[in-house]
C-alpha cells in the first residue's frame, strides 16, 4: 500500500482499533520507560508479567492528612516501579484523604490524581484515566508547570486511543504538536506527542501516515536522547513496523538494518532490543521480500 491509500475496512474496525491500541500502548509504555519495545503488530516482546487490574477497592474511608501523604508517596513509588496493582488503592486512598481539606491540599490532590490517572491507563482502565485527566486540565492552576499540562494532554489522547476513540486522540495530538512546534520550547514533550501521533495513525489503519510521523520524530529523538539511546532505537523499530504495515518493504528493511547496526554498537548483540530488531529483520528478509 502506498502513502494515501485507504486501508481495507477490516483494518479500521472498532475491534481492530481496540486491539491495536492496546498493543501500541504497551509498546509506547516500554519506550517511555527506556526498555525494549513490543509493537503494534507483535506483542511477543512485552514483559511476560503485566500489572494485573486490581479489584474495585470499594468505598474508602478518609484518613488523616499525614497518612494521605504517606499513601501518596508509597503509591507513586509503586507506580514508578511498575507495580500498578499495588499503587492504585494507595493513590485512591490518598485522594480520599486530601479531598476534605482546603487549599493546602490542592497541590497534593492534583499530584495524587495525576499519578492515579497514569496508573489507570497502565492498568487498561482508560475511561477512568480520561475522567481524571479532564479534571486535571480543567483545574490547570494546580499543575506545577506548562510541561505538566502538556503531559496531561498527551496522556489524555493516549487514553482516548485506548478506548478506540482515535478521532479524539488525533484531534488532541495534532493540535498539541502544532502548538509545541510553534513555541519551540519543549523538544522532549514535542517528541513524545509526535510519537503518540504516529502511533495513533497506525491504530487508525493509516500506517503510511504513521511512518511519516515517526520519520519526523527520529531527528527529535536524536537531538534529545542521542542516536544510540534505546528510546531512539525503539522509535526506529516502530518506524520499520509502520513501513512494513504500509507494504513499504524495502524501507522497512533498511530501517531495521540501521537499528540493528546502531543497537549492536550502543547496546550490544545480547540486548533484548537488538535481538528484537534482528528477529523482525530476519522474518522480513526470510520471507523472500528482498
Amino acid at each position: 500500500m502506498e502513502p494515501g491509500d485507504t486501508a481495507p475496512p477490516d483494518r479500521v474496525s472498532t475491534e481492530y482499533q481496540l486491539k491495536t491500541a492496546d498493543n501500541a500502548q504497551r509498546a509506547l509504555a516500554e519506550i517511555w520507560s527506556s526498555v525494549p519495545v513490543g509493537g503494534p503488530e507483535d506483542d511477543s516482546l512485552v514483559a511476560d508479567e503485566e500489572p494485573a487490574t486490581p479489584p474495585d477497592p470499594g468505598p474508602i474511608t478518609p484518613v488523616a492528612p499525614e497518612t494521605g501523604e504517606a499513601q501518596l508517596g508509597l503509591g507513586i513509588a509503586h507506580l514508578n516501579a511498575g507495580k500498578t496493582a499495588a499503587a492504585i488503592p494507595l493513590l485512591e486512598a490518598a485522594i480520599a484523604s486530601f479531598e476534605p481539606g482546603g487549599a493546602e491540599d490542592a497541590s497534593q490532590l492534583a499530584s495524587a490524581r495525576g499519578a492515579l490517572a497514569r496508573a489507570y491507563l497502565a492498568a487498561r482502565r482508560p475511561q477512568m484515566a480520561i475522567a481524571l485527566y479532564d479534571w486535571l486540565l480543567a483545574d490547570s492552576a494546580d499543575a506545577s508547570t506548562e510541561s505538566q499540562l502538556t503531559e496531561y494532554r498527551i496522556k489524555l489522547a493516549a487514553a482516548h486511543r485506548a478506548t478506540g476513540n482515535v478521532t479524539a486522540a488525533m484531534a488532541e495530538l495534532e493540535g498539541l504538536v502544532a502548538e509545541l512546534r510553534t513555541s519551540g520550547q519543549d523538544d522532549e514533550r514535542l517528541l513524545e506527542a509526535q510519537v503518540e501521533l504516529a502511533t495513533t495513525h497506525v491504530v487508525a489503519g493509516r500506517p503510511a501516515d504513521g511512518a511519516a510521523a515517526y520519520e519526523e520524530a527520529l531527528p527529535l529523538a536524536d537531538a534529545v536522547h542521542g542516536a544510540g539511546h534505546r528510546y531512539t532505537l525503539g522509535i526506529g523499530i516502530l518506524l520499520a513496523r509502520a513501513y512494513r504495515q504500509a507494504a513499504q518493504t524495502q524501507l522497512a528493511i533498511r530501517t531495521y538494518e540501521s537499528v540493528v547496526s546502531t543497537a549492536e554498537i550502543a547496546l550490544g548483540s545480547a540486548d533484548k532490543l537488538t535481538a528484537a530488531a534482528q528477529s523482525e529483520l530476519a522474518m522480513l528478509t526470510g520471507a523472500g521480500n528482498r
